[in-house]
């Protein structure tokens, strides 16, 4: 029998083959960014299922965009749409089921996923998109020992921030060129960013802070600690962030969407409503890397 792995907004857990998994669906918008006003356009429901669809992440040249699906009742398997076709081009489908798919190299057709695998281990597994057959060859262990594995995040080819089980999670950086994993930081939730400015590269990540809440904190790209960095509080009752190419960190509340600008702002400010779409609370978003397009996953009432 398979497990899944349930996750409940802040929690995640193996669950028993009849869990169910929060209904979700993956949006796609158009948005432009003119002299701090955005202009969100073109929604569309790109997964079109009833039942859970989530985790969206972009290929590095913005064309495609990678989810996750349940769409058997029994595993999820990883899908991907073609922004410029408009269409689902692949299903990546296996006998286990695949979490937290992202594309980490500058070729659209690799990319990572966290594997529940049939002993309950999840360890983050690579492959090659155009490969979908479940015995295909070309797919490996990024790190054969580490069995705990919850989310990722690649800085680059090589190196990679994983927060491993138990709960409370622990942050480590992880390198596969040299297979020495260290450890980063302690209470961390599941939300997880590369962040880009000019010359700046740091991971964002959310650590749980002595109240209780939750912040968003920086490492440099050796996993250690950013001088200075003052913790920007997360807005109440959110859990997910993602940040775009001039620096703005995402983050949403019921259907309203705020940005932050590290070193600049103060406060959250709200740059669009998706209400009007129908939409009802955003859970999860994703930017695209050339600036050009949002995925959001919206939880229906």
């Amino acid at each position: 029998m398979k497990k899944h792995l349930f996750l409940i907004y802040s929690l995640l857990t193996i669950a028993q083959l009849n869990a169910q998994l929060p209904n979700s669906d993956v949006w796609l918008f158009s948005y432009t960014n003119k002299l701090e006003k955005y202009t969100f356009s073109n929604g569309t429901n790109i997964s079109s299922h009833q039942g859970y669809d989530n985790q969206p992440s972009f290929s590095k040249d913005g064309n495609l965009l990678l989810y996750t699906s349940e769409r058997d009742s029994l595993q999820t398997d990883i899908f991907c749409y073609s922004i410029n076709k408009g269409t689902k081009i692949s299903k990546f489908q296996t006998k286990v089921s695949e979490y937290s798919p992202e594309f980490f190299t500058s070729l659209n057709n690799y990319f990572s996923a966290v594997v529940v695998e049939e002993d309950s281990s999840q360890r983050l597994w690579i492959y090659d998109l155009s490969c979908n057959d479940a015995n295909c060859k070309k797919s490996e262990l990024a790190f054969p020992a580490v069995k705990n594995v919850a989310y990722s995040r690649w800085l680059n080819d090589s190196i990679v921030f994983l927060s491993l089980l138990p709960e409370p999670m622990t942050l480590y950086i992880a390198n596969r060129k040299t297979k020495v994993i260290e450890k980063c930081a302690s209470n961390i939730n599941r939300s997880m960013a590369i962040y880009h400015q000019k010359n700046n590269t740091a991971f964002l990540y959310t650590q749980l802070q002595s109240d209780s809440t939750f912040a968003i904190q920086a490492l440099n790209t050796s996993g250690t600690q950013v001088p200075n960095f003052k913790p920007i509080k997360m807005i109440e009752g959110s859990l997910d962030f993602s940040t775009d190419k001039l620096g703005h960190i995402f983050m949403a509340s019921g259907t309203k969407l705020f940005i932050w600008t590290i070193g600049k702002s103060k406060e959250w400010t709200e740059v669009g409503n998706f209400a009007s779409e129908g939409l009802h609370k955003i859970t999860r978003i994703s930017i695209s890397p050339d600036g050009k397009h949002i995925a959001i996953v919206d939880n229906p009432k």
